[in-house]
């Protein structure tokens, strides 16, 4: 069976709604990000499927609205900081998360297509980026969301989870342990982390500058005294300088 990509005629999608934390910190956190942090301030974007069993399809029938719950009502607690956003410290000149509580991102849709006519999943399919929510350009960044989610069901009853994380606040693994506390609160089941540290000041660079260790691996290696082919480890006898002759047949060959 040929493969059917997907597009905007065989998806739709809802309105695109806005989810809130309830209960983020007053008063508003601001939150440390090191210096790493400042170079990946992107978006990642997964989509995991979840299949179905022949006969169940009805059991996914409120998939999205489960999931949305899920993320609203629970998840956004512990990772209030996710419904937060960017902001440019200009006295530090630095960014910084600023815990506003100004929303994740959150979009629902359906599909006319079955799971099996996607092809093999683990294969890149371009038009996957149909199952991830797309972060609006803008040049503000207190309107883009460090946090998106889809939710899209398939006529088969099987759907997949579309995010997209900004990897200045996940890296691979935070952002794999929240996706299998939403994975987990959507179960019914109790969540793997209920506590996040996200202090990062202790990684902080001091300012000004204090290098109070030596570090070998800026020091200059001194110039070599000779150009002959040696051995750092070899005895003295064995590095004496090549013989005129064989120089130039190194040179010349």
């Amino acid at each position: 069976m040929e493969n059917v990509y997907l597009s905007e005629k065989n998806i739709k999608k809802s309105e695109t709604i806005t989810l809130f934390s309830p209960r983020n910190p007053t008063p508003m956190q601001v939150v440390y990000l090191s210096n790493i942090d400042q170079t990946v301030a992107f978006h990642v974007e997964t989509a995991f499927f979840y299949e179905v069993p022949e006969g169940n399809e009805a059991d996914t029938s409120d998939i999205i609205e489960q999931v949305k719950r899920a993320v609203s009502e629970v998840l956004l607690i512990p990772y209030y900081f996710m419904a937060g956003r960017l902001s440019f410290n200009l006295h530090e000149n630095r960014l910084e998360l600023v815990c506003n509580n100004k929303g994740v991102q959150f979009v629902g849709a359906t599909s006319n297509l079955t799971l099996k006519e996607l092809g093999d999943l683990t294969h890149p399919n371009p038009s996957f980026k149909h199952l991830v929510p797309l972060i609006m350009g803008s040049k503000n960044l207190d309107d883009i969301p460090l946090f998106s989610i889809q939710v899209t069901r398939f006529s088969c009853g099987a759907f997949s989870v579309g995010f997209a994380t900004n990897h200045s606040i996940l890296d691979g693994k935070s952002a794999a342990d929240m996706f299998l506390n939403l994975a987990s609160i959507c179960r019914g089941e109790d969540m793997k982390t209920h506590e996040l540290n996200i202090d990062r000041s202790c990684i902080r660079a001091r300012n000004p500058p204090q290098v109070k260790f030596q570090h070998t691996e800026y020091i200059k290696l001194a110039e070599p005294s000779h150009t002959s082919f040696t051995s750092p480890i070899a005895s003295p006898q064995a590095s004496r300088p090549l013989s005129r002759k064989l120089q130039a047949v190194l040179i010349y060959s």
